[in-house]
């Protein structure tokens, strides 16, 4: 199975995901902020991430860039439910580098479905 990145400054959100990443047989690891999960990114070089555009300290957007950066091939699914504007962010997301996008909230079904299909991409 994978090593995926939990990025979401949800501690709620990162629990739900991480249960259901695990139950699917992946390995987890989480970062509640961009900048953290920028640095496990590196250390790690984990097969999928799995990013909330919107976070304090360091926006999501700014972390897919910075991630491309240091490897362009990286898998990254973002996630929004909109943030404090409600807007709808992940259309043409996959332009600045997003694999897929997944709009909160969603179900473990759709959740996992997405990230069978990005790590399929990667070849793992």
């Amino acid at each position: 199975m994978a090593l995926v990145l939990v990025i979401d400054d949800e501690p709620g959100m990162r629990r739900t995901m991480h249960r259901f990443l695990k139950d699917a047989g992946h390995t987890v690891l989480e970062a509640p902020s961009g900048s953290i999960g920028l640095r496990l990114f590196e250390e790690a070089a984990p097969d999928l991430v799995i990013l909330d555009l919107f976070m304090p300290e360091k926006e999501g957007i700014q972390t897919m860039r910075e991630m491309r950066e240091i490897r362009p091939d990286a898998k990254i699914i973002a996630i929004s439910g909109g943030g404090r504007y409600g807007l709808n962010l992940l259309d043409g997301l996959e332009q600045l580098g997003a694999t897929d996008t997944l709009a909160k909230p969603f179900g473990k079904d759709a959740f996992l479905s997405s990230v069978e299909r990005a790590i399929e991409s990667a070849g793992k």
